[in-house]
């Protein structure tokens, strides 16, 4: 099925012989993340939590471009990252390449599937950033898996942090449209994007529009989509209880115009 609304369902039919369909993470739209940052509420949360416990050890799963694991080891942190995206962790390499040498050796990034790898040691923080577990949240059963393998992790005194979107309103909502620009002397971008959200449906997509222009004039275009599960604080809950963990508390924090709320969990005192 093809998640298209509005303007993105008419760029689509319009330029149907031309324009490329692509996997979000992957490809053009990565560019889009390298004109985003961590906002600085954000990576301080993650860094005041990770230094709460027995060392400074955080593990990043879905790290993306790096974004913020080159913050958390720019605080001293020491983080291990995976994420399945090539795009992604080349965009991260790249800017491993340009950090200090003491701040680079404290990073360890690879391409890896969260399900499935082996978290080898134990850490004072484990990190899902950027709404990810929406995205995950469609099969309960297998995220309760990973929660499991995250809890098993942690440090005694270990945290784990993941967000998701709180300020839903209507039954019915759609975001204003957003654009980024970028020109550089070979090329120049534009992205265009916005989120269409159904409460009863329990689904928020965003619609995605690129193109890209070269110095000859010659034009690519690009549409992608995301489809997350809009996630409730009941459905949070379940979830870590059935995983062994608790909610520590909670922090509420303003990015790109939304509330995102940030959920501190810890082990719970006992778990069968």
């Amino acid at each position: 099925m093809k998640y298209y609304f509005e303007v993105f369902k008419d760029i689509l039919q319009l330029y149907e012989d031309t324009i490329e369909e692509v996997e979000f993470y992957d490809g053009h739209f990565v560019e889009m993340y390298d004109l985003m940052d961590g906002v600085p509420e954000e990576i301080e949360l993650y860094g005041m939590e990770a230094l709460k416990g027995e060392g400074r050890e955080v593990l990043e799963l879905c790290c993306g471009n790096g974004r913020i694991t080159t913050k958390l080891a720019e605080m001293g942190l020491l983080v291990d990252g995976y994420d399945l995206s090539d795009s992604m962790l080349e965009k991260l390499h790249n800017r491993l390449r340009h950090l200090p040498k003491n701040i680079h050796k404290r990073i360890h990034c690879e391409k890896g599937d969260i399900f499935t790898a082996d978290f080898r040691k134990e850490y004072d923080l484990v990190i899902l950033p950027a709404t990810t577990i929406c995205i995950l949240a469609d099969d309960e059963e297998r995220l309760i898996q990973l929660m499991n393998k995250i809890r098993a992790c942690l440090k005694p005194s270990g945290r784990f942090i993941f967000d998701y979107r709180c300020d839903f309103g209507d039954t019915k909502y759609k975001s204003d449209m957003m654009t980024i620009t970028k020109k550089e002397d070979n090329n120049t971008s534009l992205i265009i994007m916005q989120e269409f959200v159904n409460y009863i449906q329990g689904r928020a997509i965003a619609n995605f529009y690129g193109q890209d222009i070269d110095n000859h004039g010659h034009m690519k275009q690009y549409i992608s989509y995301t489809d997350k599960k809009i996630i409730v604080p009941e459905d949070v809950v379940s979830m870590l209880n059935s995983a062994g963990m608790v909610i520590e508390r909670q922090q509420v924090i303003p990015i790109d115009n939304y509330d995102i709320n940030f959920v501190i969990a810890k082990k719970g005192d006992s778990h069968g």
